[in-house]
């Protein structure tokens, strides 16, 4: 599975007159970039640890490195397992279960990541991962989420709501209800995209849009740290199952860059 990651293309070796033509078409035409993520985790077990501060690696070169609660004293809560692909790993985390506070912190805040209004951004993003739920009980059960703001005291809950997928920006909410529900044993890739510009909130299924609604403002929490797994870091939606390869992009990828994404394929520029 390549990204923009780590998974960067290798430079070939041009000579001679194919060269030259290709130096001259990329002055003329420029190609489109890649979209980058301002955060990315892999939960590669040669390098990430669920035990230390900072232990979990942000391959997207920002230093977000993440810390999982199990440093609170609670081994087992959060552990690192085979991932969807016999070649990707995911993030195991009891959740609900017996330790409701499981939860990662970046340390990085929703401005730091561009996913509130700034100078450079208007608040649009793109947020995924591949998710399998252990169960459908519990009332909160979020993929990504943040601490509340001290200014306004809202918090961000991307992730499920009973049987519903859910974008929840605090009273700024939308859910796919009349979508079929990721249920639990299985792998799914879900995004959640906002389109300021638009207005739009936009939920992906395995690839497919589920749900867009109109007329949404940005995420005005600018001081709430990013979090995985959890929102508020409480008991209150802490995810129970399985999370793989969490992206965090400030920008609004296209719908074929979303779906290609769920089929593990390098976005198209």
């Amino acid at each position: 599975m390549k990204s923009a990651s780590d998974r960067r293309r290798r430079a070939q070796s041009l000579i001679g007159l194919g060269a030259a033509l290709l130096i001259l078409a990329a002055v003329v035409c420029p190609a489109a970039a890649q979209p980058t993520e301002v955060l990315v985790y892999q939960f590669d077990p040669a390098v990430d640890n669920t035990t230390t501060i900072g232990g979990i690696i942000d391959h997207s070169g920002n230093g977000y490195n993440g810390t999982c609660s199990t440093i609170l004293g609670y081994p087992g809560a959060m552990k690192i397992v085979g991932g969807h692909l016999a070649t990707t790993f995911a993030l195991a985390t009891a959740g609900l279960d017996d330790f409701p506070t499981t939860v990662i912190w970046t340390g990085a805040t929703t401005e730091q990541l561009g996913l509130t209004p700034t100078a450079t951004s208007n608040g649009s993003f793109t947020i995924m991962a591949w998710v399998n739920r252990s169960n459908l009980r519990h009332e909160d059960q979020m993929v990504f989420g943040s601490t509340g703001s001290r200014d306004v005291g809202f918090a961000m809950h991307l992730g499920f709501r009973n049987y519903d997928t859910y974008f929840g920006l605090w009273g700024n909410d939308s859910s796919a209800q009349l979508q079929p529900t990721p249920l639990a044993g299985a792998w799914h890739h879900m995004a959640w995209r906002l389109d300021v510009s638009k207005g739009n909130e936009d939920i992906f299924i395995d690839g497919v849009l589920a749900n867009s609604d109109p007329n949404h403002g940005p995420f005005n929490a600018a001081d709430s740290v990013f979090l995985i797994g959890n929102t508020y870091y409480s008991d209150n939606g802490s995810f129970s199952g399985l999370i793989e390869y969490p992206r965090v992009f400030n920008v609004v990828l296209r719908d074929d860059q979303i779906k290609a994404a769920a089929q593990d394929k390098p976005l198209p520029p």
